[in-house]
């Protein structure tokens, strides 16, 4: 049998972002191949994992009693050059480094604001991008200075960890709750903020105010200190009505919960991501423009603020009514993105096997 090693800080909430989850799903993936998966973690604390999952501390990785690793996939963080030598000389491995997220826009992130940058990887069989960033793949062979080949691979997602959230909580649409609007996008970088969805908002509210009682905003911490964002969000009609609320960072089945039901996004170049399956999965009416996705919720083109406004007035007068044939619909599309699906698990294990 073929031992995968994933790299993953199990200590990390499967809710702060989705680089856990991911592993997470990546595991199962590769064990309904047949395969041996097991993870490499700093950390011996397993936060919030409810699964029977291998995990083994990195920090023995080097030991004679250590499990033999075939391929090492590099997903939760990655390993300095010097060690990852030492590693591939102990255990003769195949070494690929897997960038989940959308490296380019975090790296002009960090390039504008002085952060340090992930280090040039050296050793590499091969760069794994989910297909949806196959845009980047120039610019990783040219950030590593690497021959190895980029591949783009399934996408993949799991309602596991949504369902266990949903104990004691109303995730589910509930037609008698008073329409408030939820906008989650994490403001770590350009791909994913929340500027159009505050533009989207003060446009729907001067049209159709009246039939939402609320816009909450998360992940804006550092957007309430910003003197420019506080000044422009003064200005909408919306403050005025004190309608417009910013939050810090929440888990999303806690915003759901507690603060709303219809879910507005604007990403740039990341067309798929938790958040829009989640919703998805749900049956909550989410306001997207994702192309990939463009079939499934309530789609807008990319920075079209007028037609994003007419759909969340669509969403809240027509989606008690086409609620059945949405979650059917959803349902359908989730399940090309399951670990289970034949179609990935045959990808990814013969992806494994071709390495070898």
């Amino acid at each position: 049998m073929i031992n995968v090693a994933i790299t993953c800080n199990l200590s990390r909430s499967v809710w702060s972002g989705s680089i856990k989850q991911s592993a997470i799903n990546l595991y199962d993936c590769l064990q309904s191949g047949s395969l041996n998966a097991f993870y490499l973690t700093p950390d011996a604390n397993l936060s919030d994992f409810g699964r029977n999952h291998k995990a083994y501390n990195i920090s023995q990785i080097l030991f004679e009693t250590f499990p033999k690793i075939d391929v090492l996939i590099l997903h939760g963080y990655s390993i300095p050059n010097e060690q990852l030598n030492k590693i591939i000389e102990k255990h003769n491995c195949k070494v690929v480094l897997y960038h989940h997220e959308n490296r380019i826009a975090i790296d002009q992130h960090n390039l504008l604001k002085g952060e340090t940058f992930q280090f040039r990887m050296k050793h590499l069989s091969e760069i794994w991008v989910p297909d949806h960033h196959d845009y980047s793949v120039q610019y990783l062979k040219a950030f590593h200075a690497t021959d190895a080949p980029v591949k783009t691979v399934p996408y993949l997602w799991s309602p596991f960890f949504i369902d266990s959230a949903k104990k004691g909580k109303n995730l589910t649409f509930d037609p008698n709750r008073e329409p408030q609007l939820l906008v989650m996008e994490p403001n770590a970088n350009t791909s994913k903020t929340c500027l159009i969805p505050l533009l989207i908002c003060e446009t729907f509210n001067r049209a159709f105010g009246k039939s939402c009682k609320s816009y909450s905003f998360f992940n804006t911490a550092s957007i309430k200190i910003n003197k420019g964002a506080k000044n422009l969000i003064s200005q909408f009609s919306a403050s005025e009505q004190n309608k417009i609320f910013l939050n810090k960072g929440w888990k999303t089945f806690d915003a759901i919960d507690r603060l709303g039901q219809f879910i507005l996004s604007h990403q740039s170049e990341n067309d798929l991501n938790y958040l829009y399956f989640e919703s998805l999965h749900l049956g909550l009416p989410l306001i997207h423009n994702s192309e990939r996705l463009k079939g499934y919720g309530y789609f807008y083109e990319k920075y079209d603020i007028n037609t994003a406004s007419n759909q969340i007035y669509n969403a809240i007068i027509n989606h008690e009514d086409n609620l059945k044939d949405y979650v059917s619909q959803n349902q359908e599309l989730i399940k090309k993105y399951l670990p289970t699906n034949p179609v990935n698990i045959d990808f990814y294990k013969k992806s494994i096997s071709q390495m070898l």
